[in-house]
């Protein structure tokens, strides 16, 4: 996001936000335009969030630590195969010896998902 203050005279100004689509969409755009509005207008009443970006991402790690991560491996590795790739992607050069990399690990694979 960009957020740029055009000074046009000493009595106008205009604010220029510009935001790739992937970071918004109708909804969010109503409401960041309905809260910059009020705060324009010294109306804002923002309240502290209970929740934070970073309480989710510890949230998410402790949970993958708790075993998680493993049931999600198990049930990937299950669904696709050995050879978890992402279709219509290049797999890189090949391996030494042609072996394939396998993000699913098994006894005899030095491969593993690392997080």
């Amino acid at each position: 996001m960009r957020v740029k203050l055009l000074e046009i005279d000493a009595e106008h100004q205009v604010l220029v936000i510009t935001q790739h689509h992937i970071i918004s969409d109708g909804w969010s755009m109503h409401v960041m335009v309905d809260e910059l509005v009020a705060l324009y207008q010294g109306q804002a009443q923002r309240p502290a969030l209970p929740l934070q970006y970073a309480d989710y991402a510890q949230w998410q790690r402790d949970w993958m630590a708790a075993g998680e991560q493993q049931r999600q491996l198990d049930y990937w590795c299950a669904t696709r195969g050995q050879r978890a790739s992402v279709a219509g992607t290049a797999a890189g050069p090949p391996a030494p010896g042609g072996a394939k990399p396998s993000r699913c690990a098994s006894a005899d694979s030095p491969w593993t998902l690392r997080w």
